[in-house]
């Protein structure tokens, strides 16, 4: 031990007693801080992915100039031989200058920290996935070392020593991408995927910048290591045995198959890994685990998928992550969850039994991207999965690919749970269209021929739709008329900007509430086109019809109709109308009714809100809420979420184009912070007291209208949202309006288990809004702070020095007179 602190203490004294290594410090510093804050602001997110993922290529270039010295200077001052001179075991000696060297790049990854703690002061980062990504950084830097000091020990000249640092570091690295797999696997059948799996670290890292550790990449970094040192130390003892080289070439063929098997080993056996992400994303929820526990008879999970061999490279991983997430659900399940994987060649025998029972069930194989012997092409490939419960109607998810594995826990909870109800859930939407609907009656009488009547329907919330049939719910697009009503049954009623209604379509609506029933209305007060004008882009306002207003504000709550606008907006592309060969030119336009809603303004208490990102409220209107009317009313209102203290409202007769010159800040203090969605609960009233208007003006005979009393009151809820557009096609692809949509209708609809599963998904996390003086504070806290102080440091240390031996030489000079 005190020799491996003697050659540790040496060898740390070296680097930082060196102008050298301050450089590199500073060096570092600047290249990884200041690649990451570049495009920070720009992006807006708070996450450390980026910087994680970028970080192996800036090692690939440091970690050679740390090692390139440890042995080649030895050599090449002619200290070598003495070293080897001393009582040490060539163990000692390598350890001790590895740790030293290892401590330097520790340092060097800790002045990085700057970077979480500039992201703890605009935002809520997840710390978990931080400290996780920390890890796997320092891993990747002690494997880089480990080859480094071997690759040092082997060259005479530190130049030779860098470059062949570079270029194993980045061959060990390159060789796990997709891109040489991919090309490598086209040219001779699984090579690239061996390699990649095998000896590659690229796929050791993945977990760790989500946030796992897995028990399995720490064995392979550690393995990694010890056989590079244990080479290291071989060449030095050996270096004047007879037939050295020989063994020495030995040993490395022995270490390159051991590491092979030993990874190859820890692949396929399981161990413990450690998810440290907020809300343990990518661990099977308790909700989950209780879900399948109370199955009354166990699931049956069948896993239909092409054998990995027939695989593209990038899909070869799929079956073994999709197995990973099956055995987590079964091992939770206290057996009752069970699964069976079929492999199914794509191609086969078209009249094979099997394939003809499986077709009918949506078993049927679809195209994916393959490359082979560099050239892409398509591959059929088969990946579907079914549920069987019970005597129920058999569930499918049609297509698993590796983008939805993260949501496979989601996408299978969510049915199972569907399968346990007595009856399919159904949801019934009112929405208005564009052009010519088909009628209610022409519409069922094509569906029951087999024909999908809704593709006629040309209106703005078709993904909805199909996001809520895709989770397994019956969706009944309905006309709201007296021959298409709201069905029995109904879980919920959903109104996008419905617009104009008439009298008995409120009766309806309330009738539907004091019933106890759940209604998710979403409307506001303009919708705008672009018009491209000599100054510049100007919003033209089309005033919507907000005949709900007549019902709602019996309970406290209406959508106003002013223009709402916030300084927290975005920018979107508008097509110009105008190509450039095939590619059609956009023009970015930014007007503050482009509305963000942040997430420090989301209301987390409310379930359904929990760990939402930030939601786009484009074009929407604020709510006018009179909590004491809606107290007066017996209804316990909640405000999910608001506008930011810099939004306000302006009134437009719906004819005043918005231009950049009057959707500027008032000059006066904002209002701000209004309601921008509103949950009621409880007993609605009968706002129509006990009358009920007809549908219309003709009166159906032996009926009397006018006395018809709702029956059966129980206590309902009413979400209401003043921006439909949030949950048009076009906006709610983006994940936050995408996860409130669906949190409202599993939360309302079902309960609050299968938003607790969905919340599980990883958090968009959006950095607060902050001025341009605060983005330069944070910019130089982050790039210039530390390396301004090191180069202080350095410099005081070199005078500080220097009058020292300047000291000594005096004394010295004196002694000798």
């Amino acid at each position: 031990m005190n020799s491996f602190l003697t050659i540790f203490r040496r060898e740390l004294s070296a680097y930082f007693g060196s102008a050298i290594a301050y450089i590199f410090l500073v060096v570092f510093i600047l290249f990884t801080n200041g690649l990451y804050m570049v495009s920070f602001f720009q992006i807006g997110k708070a996450d450390m992915r980026p910087f994680f993922n970028s970080l192996p290529f800036v090692l690939n270039l440091f970690i050679p100039a740390i090692s390139m010295r440890l042995w080649a200077e030895e050599k090449r001052g002619n200290t070598f031989e003495l070293l080897m001179t001393f009582p040490m075991r060539p163990w000692q000696l390598v350890l001790g200058k590895y740790v030293a060297s290892l401590i330097f790049y520790l340092f060097a990854l800790l002045l990085t920290l700057t970077v979480p703690v500039m992201l703890f002061q605009v935002s809520r980062p997840d710390l978990g996935s931080i400290a996780s990504g920390y890890l796997g950084a320092f891993l990747i830097g002690a494997l880089f070392l480990a080859i480094g000091i071997f690759l040092s020990g082997l060259s005479k000249d530190q130049i030779v020593a860098f470059i062949l640092t570079v270029i194993s570091t980045f061959a060990i690295f390159f060789v796990g991408t997709e891109v040489f797999a991919s090309f490598l696997d086209g040219w001779w059948t699984g090579a690239g995927t061996f390699i990649r799996q095998n000896l590659s670290i690229t796929s050791h890292l993945t977990g760790f910048g989500k946030g796992v550790i897995d028990i399995k990449d720490i064995l392979y970094f550690t393995v990694m290591i010890v056989l590079f040192l244990a080479l290291n130390g071989l060449s030095l003892e050996g270096r004047y045995r007879p037939k050295g080289k020989i063994v020495f070439s030995g040993a490395v063929v022995v270490c390159f198959v051991i590491a092979v098997l030993l990874n190859w080993l820890f692949r396929d056996l399981g161990f413990s890994r450690f998810d440290l992400t907020e809300g343990q994303a990518y661990t099977v929820s308790e909700v989950s685990a209780r879900v399948l526990r109370n199955l009354k008879v166990p699931v049956q999970v069948k896993l239909y998928m092409s054998p990995s061999e027939s695989m593209p490279t990038l899909l070869k991983n799929l079956e073994r992550d999709v197995v990973d997430k099956l055995e987590e659900l079964r091992s939770v399940s206290d057996n009752k969850f069970t699964y069976r994987v079929v492999h199914l060649e794509p191609g086969g025998d078209a009249e094979d039994p099997v394939r003809k029972t499986l077709q009918p069930q949506g078993v049927i194989p679809f195209q994916v991207e393959s490359i082979q012997r560099d050239e892409v092409g398509v591959k059929l490939i088969y990946s579907t999965l079914i549920i069987e419960y019970k005597e129920k109607t058999n569930e499918i998810i049609p297509r698993i690919v590796p983008q939805t594995v993260q949501d496979l826990e989601y996408q299978i909870l969510s049915r199972i749970y569907k399968m346990t109800l007595e009856s399919r859930p159904n949801i019934a939407v009112y929405a208005p269209v564009k052009g010519q609907a088909l009628s209610s009656d022409l519409d069922k009488i094509l569906k029951g021929a087999g024909e999908d009547a809704g593709k006629d329907y040309e209106d703005d919330f078709k993904t909805a739709v199909t996001l809520m049939r895709n989770n397994g719910y019956g969706v009944n697009r309905i006309g709201f008329t007296e021959n298409d009503p709201v069905p029995d049954k109904t879980r919920m009623l959903i109104l996008m900007n419905p617009g104009v209604l008439t009298e008995r379509q409120r009766y309806e609506i309330n009738r539907y509430l004091y019933e106890g029933g759940t209604v998710f209305l979403a409307a506001q007060g303009f919708k705008y086109t672009f018009a491209r004008e000599e100054k510049g882009v100007e919003a033209l306002p089309e005033r919507q019809d907000l005949f709900i207003n007549q019902l709602t504000e019996k309970w406290g709550v209406k959508v106003n109709d002013s223009v709402l606008f916030d300084e927290s907006s975005q920018i979107i592309s508008l097509v110009t109308g105008q190509t450039v060969g095939p590619f059609a030119l956009q023009m970015p336009v930014k007007f503050p009714n482009q509305i963000i809603v942040q997430e420090s303004f989301i209301n987390r208490s409310v379930s359904v809100m929990n760990r939402l990102p930030s939601i786009g409220f484009l074009w929407g209107s604020a709510l006018d809420l009179s909590a004491d009317a809606a107290k007066q009313a017996g209804l316990k209102s909640t405000v999910l979420f608001t506008s930011t203290p810099q939004s306000w409202k302006a009134p437009n007769d719906g004819h005043t184009r918005l231009t950049q010159e009057n959707t500027q800040p008032p000059k006066e203090k904002q209002d701000g912070k209004f309601p921008l969605a509103v949950l009621l609960e409880g007993q609605f009233s009968d706002t129509f007291g006990g009358k009920r208007p007809a549908w219309s003006a003709t009166q159906p005979e032996g009926e009397n209208p006018e006395q018809k009393p709702m029956e059966n009151p129980k206590p309902g809820k009413l979400i209401m949202v003043g921006c439909s557009s949030a949950f048009g096609d076009d906006v709610i692809q983006n994940p936050g309006n995408l996860n409130l949509f669906a949190n409202i209708i599993d939360g309302f609809a079902l309960g609050e288990d299968l938003v607790q599963i969905r919340s599980k998904a990883g958090v968009i996390r959006d950095i607060r809004k902050v001025s341009n003086a605060q983005k330069l504070w944070f910019k130089f806290f982050t790039v210039f702070l530390l390396p301004l102080l090191l180069t202080a440091w350095a410099l005081i240390s070199a005078f500080l020095r220097r009058r020292e031996k300047e000291l000594y030489q005096s004394a010295y000079a004196a002694r000798g007179e």
